[in-house]
């Protein structure tokens, strides 16, 4: 299936089910440069169920180039599994779901649950995995029943004594959803793994963090519209967190920004030089640009918390 429907620019439809569900199945490019409208954009709705779940399928560049012009309200993409199929590992993704490097995806909804694990070997790369995705408002995990999550947990703090914050809302249509307890362990590379999705606003991701020493650089870089994000520890885990080994420019440029929580972060393998604005080691530019030139207002607050969690809530 390799580029079977590439570049086809007013494709805005499709429906699949099991394509390339064969073990080694090759799907490289095989939805890549597709939908590409002008302003008067359809709604494009693409649904694969089963679609590259065989052991060692190539998702390399599914939709490298897709979704680049205008799309209609209500668009959205699917990439599902179907009760009882089991969740294989797939051999590589690189560029499946980046938006590029001079262009951004616009489709604003994308249910990956269906996605499989990472190779138990072979460092796969997930730096740039979501690359400018500039419409989607939030990232999470699916649900226990494999399905869109309507809301996320608050932080574990808030401005009352020892009571959390509440639960946030995710909007219909809008997100981002990734497998449920993905294992994602093998790999070491996460560097700019969100970087530059100017509307995403949530970004609740817990277990993310998944073996020791992976690199973290730019991980949320340019988020722009970011103003929650909770790198957690699973509620099922006892585990310590694992340790990144550097987090340079993890949420720089994202002047919105005002909840943390990465209780989920270890930083154990982490060189500690200097500090998060002006420091040499692995927080270089950490939070670069958090605020604008000009004075922070005076309902926002910073909290500041352990070494393991860091939070900024504004004032109610």
């Amino acid at each position: 299936m390799t580029r079977a429907f590439a570049n086809n620019a007013n494709l805005s439809e499709v429906r699949g089910v099991r394509i390339g569900s064969g073990a080694g199945a090759n799907l490289t490019g095989m939805l890549a440069g597709c939908a590409v409208f002008g302003s008067d954009a359809p709604v494009v709705t693409y649904e694969l169920t089963d679609t590259g779940t065989g052991e060692g399928a190539s998702l390399t560049d599914l939709l490298a180039g897709s979704f680049t012009g205008s799309v209609g309200e209500g668009s959205a993409f699917a990439l599902k599994r179907a009760e009882g199929t089991s969740r294989a590992t797939f051999a590589d993704m690189t560029g499946a779901f980046d938006g590029g490097v001079d262009s951004a995806s616009s489709m604003p909804s994308y249910d990956l649950s269906g996605l499989s694990d990472a190779p138990t070997s072979g460092n796969p790369s997930f730096a740039y995995a979501f690359r400018n995705l500039s419409a989607v408002k939030w990232v999470t995990q699916a649900s226990a029943d494999g399905t869109s999550p309507e809301k996320v947990p608050g932080l574990p703090v808030s401005e009352i004594a020892s009571v959390a914050s509440g639960d946030i809302a995710l909007e219909a249509g809008s997100g981002l959803v990734l497998p449920r307890e993905w294992n994602i362990s093998s790999t070491l590379d996460l560097r700019g793994m969100f970087f530059g999705c100017t509307a995403l606003e949530v970004a609740y991701l817990p277990g993310l963090i998944q073996r020791s020493r992976p690199v973290a650089d730019s991980l949320f870089e340019g988020c722009t519209s970011l103003w929650h994000a909770a790198l957690v520890t699973p509620l099922s885990s006892t585990a310590s967190p694992s340790s990144v080994t550097s987090m340079k420019r993890m949420f720089a440029d994202c002047p919105n920004l005002t909840e943390v929580d990465l209780r989920g972060v270890g930083t154990a393998y982490v060189d500690l030089a200097g500090d998060v604005d002006t420091g040499a080691g692995g927080m270089t530019d950490m939070f670069r640009a958090l605020r604008s030139s000009s004075p922070p207002p005076e309902s926002r607050r910073i909290r500041t918390s352990p070494p393991a969690s860091s939070s900024a809530r504004p004032h109610q």
